[in-house]
């Protein structure tokens, strides 16, 4: 019989994890001006964090259930969506200007973040400790944005709220951590009523739906006129899913680590392939064109078709 609640159950927590992502950024955000950040250093850091806690929630629960295949598919995924289908979407409506600090300094921390996980994924078994290395990189980026931060260049402010700060910041906590678990659960249902994999579902149906909160901060950029904010927020998500959601995902995984399957370490490099494409986009004349838009929507879809025809991802896929 069709899964219908767990359908149901899925739309719902997609929903919920919008909501709850937005009260913890609009929270945030006002938290932080309270201590004086600039804006800049906002959208890098509060508000990709905030953009980013769905990541987290599912990522670190499908960990402690040992779903490692949708714990580390739904941060590659959601990588690939955030540069591939939402940065080349805005990309395509109207080319996307760059600022040259954030590709300079944040693009290169990104692929140098991407090419060490490349590297701890090679023999098949992501430890601890190594997952311990990416949270010590993110502590430290976070600490030197802070303490070299630059208000002359400030990103506007995303999200606003007249709401008392503190209590909507752990009430969109616990409802993203809620609708985690029940998101994790009913699509690896549908995965076996389907018989996809749980690569597939990681990869796909959880990654999209932990990246609605990108999305959505995407969209609403581009109608307010500032399609450039996007690059920000989507860079210091992708930042701080490979630092922060892997990172924490493998220092609490049970035994010491996860074994990783093939797939998983030939989507790594497919990974690095459109981290290096997206840098090079960003360096070149400072903005990504709608052509170059075009292709990073494409190299994106390509990945989804190969994964949902072969399930195995080759050449340079």
């Amino acid at each position: 019989m069709l899964p219908v609640a767990d359908f149901a159950i899925i739309t719902a927590c997609i929903f919920g994890l919008y909501f709850g992502a937005k009260w913890i950024v609009a929270a945030a955000v006002g938290i932080a001006r309270d201590f004086g950040l600039s804006d800049l250093v906002i959208g890098l850091t509060i508000v990709a964090i905030g953009t980013s806690t769905p990541e987290f929630a599912v990522t670190v629960s499908s960990a402690l259930r040992q779903e490692i295949d949708i714990a580390i598919g739904n941060v590659i995924g959601s990588n690939m969506i955030n540069v591939g289908f939402i940065l080349g979407g805005v990309a395509f409506l109207g080319a996307v200007p760059v600022v040259q600090k954030l590709a300079r300094r944040d693009g290169a921390v990104l692929i140098g973040s991407t090419i060490l996980l490349v590297f701890f994924f090679f023999d098949g078994w992501f430890a601890w400790w190594e997952a311990g290395i990416l949270l010590a990189i993110l502590v430290f980026y976070i600490s030197a944005l802070i303490a070299t931060q630059d208000v002359t260049r400030p990103l506007p402010p995303l999200v606003h709220t007249q709401l008392g700060d503190i209590p909507w910041f752990f009430i969109g906590s616990a409802l993203v951590v809620a609708c985690s678990n029940l998101f994790v659960a009913s699509a690896t249902n549908v995965a076996g009523y389907f018989g996809w994999t749980t690569w597939m579902v990681g990869v796909t149906i959880v990654a999209l739906g932990t990246s609605l909160p990108e999305i959505m901060t995407s969209s609403i950029a581009v109608g307010n006129g500032r399609p450039g904010i996007s690059v920000g927020n989507l860079i210091g998500s992708n930042l701080f899913n490979l630092l922060g959601v892997m990172g924490l995902a493998g220092v609490l995984s049970v035994g010491g680590g996860m074994t990783l399957s093939q797939i998983l370490i030939e989507s790594s490099w497919t990974l690095l392939l459109l981290m290096l494409t997206v840098l090079w986009m960003m360096r070149s004349d400072w903005e990504i064109s709608k052509t170059e838009g075009a292709i990073l929507f494409l190299l994106a879809l390509a990945s989804w078709i190969f994964n949902f025809s072969d399930q195995t991802l080759i050449g340079l896929f």
